[in-house]
């Protein structure tokens, strides 16, 4: 489990078919999931994000510094959190068994590949991506409805978080192993979207 080795991350813009893919995925018996955790954007992101601040803060001050980075260096803090990290996902995967799989779908890990592949780097990652015209309409209708709470009620915004996330995906994905990524979606706008120019 430390490594991620049956771990599965769907990731993609809201209103993708992310909910579609986990629930197929689902469907096969050794394929375990559960509700969207955000464990990467709402817990772990934001301490790697105070982390690489306080670092910053402290390659500045001319002065003894203060935070973390005072009392231990970057290895001591990634494997301090891998820990922490580690403690939550056996509470999420409850001692999964080593020929299972366990698929965590959240929307909002779309900006977190980079930092589930430095903490779980055997970890799969499935990016699924649906035309830009369906997701901005499907955001909309959800907008004025069940999706209140969390949904745009502007196409121009909605259309902007698509780009901003394929963005982002791109990006982090440059980075992974071909093994450990797969990009699912509309193939004749893949090769625009890796090649815009």
């Amino acid at each position: 489990m430390h490594s991620g080795r049956n771990l599965v991350f769907v990731t993609g813009c809201g209103r993708s078919g992310t909910t579609y893919l986990q629930r197929l995925l689902a469907s096969h018996p050794q394929v375990k999931t559960g509700p969207e955790s955000h464990l990467f954007s709402l817990y772990i992101d934001p301490l790697l994000k105070a982390w690489d601040y306080q670092v910053k803060v402290a390659t500045r001050d001319t002065r003894s510094g203060s935070g973390l980075p005072c009392y231990m260096d970057d290895a001591q803090y990634i494997n301090t959190l891998k820990g922490f990290l580690f403690e939550l996902l056996k509470q999420m995967v409850n001692n999964i068994e080593r020929d299972r799989i366990f698929v965590e779908k959240s929307p909002s890990h779309v900006n977190s590949i980079s930092s589930i592949h430095e903490l779980l780097p055997k970890a799969q990652i499935i990016h699924i991506i649906r035309d830009p015209r369906d997701v901005v309409a499907s955001i909309l209708a959800a907008s004025r409805s069940w999706g209140k709470n969390w949904a745009v009620d502007n196409a121009k915004i909605a259309a902007h978080t698509w780009c901003k996330h394929i963005n982002n995906v791109i990006k982090a994905s440059k980075k992974l192993d071909k093994s450990n990524f797969l990009r699912l979606g509309m193939k004749p706008l893949l090769p625009i979207l890796l090649n815009p120019w």
